[in-house]
């Protein structure tokens, strides 16, 4: 399909005499963009944009070890924002009625 669009673009030139055409024909492949890349980056269109800067890298998994630490941390010495802050009740206190445990003389 491009080379039918190169062969109507060369035509088109042909019987335009344009000369905007005739470039398009002399780069041999078509470059859309609508801006300058920045900071030395590529366009990727319609595909992943793979190559990411070593520094962003290191820094998304620093952050993310951070926030993981951050709440395994706080599970583990801090579980009361889960479970709610309330005593441990002490067995020790409760009567042998409150457990269900049947009275001796019966």
């Amino acid at each position: 399909m491009l080379r039918n669009f190169g062969r109507l673009s060369q035509a088109a030139a042909r019987l335009s005499g344009s000369t905007a055409a005739s470039v398009i024909r002399t780069q041999g492949r078509r470059c859309i963009s609508s801006s300058t890349p920045l900071q030395g980056t590529k366009y990727y269109y319609r595909a992943i944009a793979t190559e990411h800067p070593k520094g962003r890298v290191i820094a998304g998994d620093l952050i993310v070890a951070f926030m993981w630490y951050w709440i395994l941390y706080h599970m583990w010495y801090e579980p009361e924002h889960l479970f709610g802050e309330f005593e441990y009740p002490d067995a020790a206190k409760w009567t042998d009625q409150e457990l269900g445990i049947p009275a001796d003389d019966e």
